[in-house]
């Protein structure tokens, strides 16, 4: 599902940054705020997952998730 970045390490993000992503690299200690519109598939008992390619995040328990619900 396509995003837009809010902010990149508490900055305003600019020039490539300001367009829309569907992955988006974090380097280790940064943080980003995203926006993304939920059209359907909303659910109050199941969340999302967010995914992450380091492994060591998955096996250690350290993937996000998000509710989605009606707004």
């Amino acid at each position: 599902m396509p995003f837009q970045l809010i902010s990149i390490n508490g900055e305003a993000p600019k020039g490539v940054d300001l367009g829309w992503f569907d992955t988006y690299e974090v380097v280790g200690g940064g943080t980003i705020k995203i926006a993304m519109k939920f059209t359907d598939f909303a659910d109050d008992t199941y969340m999302y997952m967010l995914h992450c390619h380091l492994l060591q995040h998955e096996d250690e328990g350290m993937m996000a998730s998000l509710m989605v619900t009606e707004s």
